[in-house]
């Protein structure tokens, strides 16, 4: 079952979805394994390893590097822009721009999987991805023109954006490539809108429901070890 919750400090938000299988780094697990007998790859079980640490020690500290502060200090003017294109506001009732009035974490506890998406538009069903990169970065999204290009170039972003649909049952996903420095006003937003994929989503799905037993499996085995 999908449930919500909302929290006041993004310190809660965080400490709350380190165990999960969030959307952002979903794809690490559909990989597929070398050996024939196996379901989930050496990636895929180190990534399940951390998620299963973060229920047995504390969570490590925020890391920001020079990228991550100026995509997380541009993000509010990206989402003013994003809801221009709609023709709405970031005032509108059906537009929620999920960094304002608390830090809210969509999860489904069958698969632990979990996200939070930029933008979500109740009305048409859609859901948002920003990103604020640096300039070179931009001009590379600014090329990108459809959702395949997008699964190509960035399968970690496209496997963030279905994740997020499963999660908030939207039907599309746009993404936006934000970058207000650039001279030409035109080049400051680009949007591409990423149709909800059923059959990678069934893959995820499946990929998730084994890691959450990996992920159980191993945390079992700690208990038993500490009772002997």
């Amino acid at each position: 079952m999908i449930k919500y919750i909302v929290f006041d400090t993004e310190e809660e938000w965080l400490d709350f979805r380190a165990p999960y299988f969030t959307a952002s780094e979903a794809s690490k697990l559909l990989p597929e394994p070398k050996k024939k007998d196996e379901v989930l790859s050496v990636g895929a079980k180190t990534y399940i390893r951390k998620k299963a640490a973060a229920l047995l020690a504390p969570r490590e500290p925020s890391y920001y590097n020079s990228a991550m502060e100026h995509g997380k200090n541009t993000e509010p003017a990206a989402a003013v822009r994003f809801a221009k294109e709609l023709g709405l506001t970031l005032d509108h009732d059906d537009f929620i721009y999920t960094s304002t009035n608390g830090f809210v974490f969509f999860y489904d506890d069958d698969f632990n999987l979990g996200g939070t998406p930029d933008i979500i538009v109740k009305a048409l069903k859609l859901s948002g991805e920003i990103k604020c990169p640096n300039s070179d970065t931009h001009l590379e999204y600014l090329t990108l023109t459809t959702a395949e290009e997008v699964k190509i170039v960035v399968p970690e972003y496209y496997g963030q954006m279905q994740t997020n649909m499963y999660l908030t049952q939207t039907e599309t996903c746009k993404f936006m490539s934000f970058d207000d420095k650039f001279y030409n006003e035109k080049h400051h937003a680009h949007f591409i809108d990423v149709p909800r994929d059923e059959e990678y989503i069934k893959r995820l799905l499946e990929k998730a429901a084994h890691a959450k037993k990996y992920k159980e499996k191993l945390l079992k085995t700690l208990e038993v070890c500490a009772a002997v």
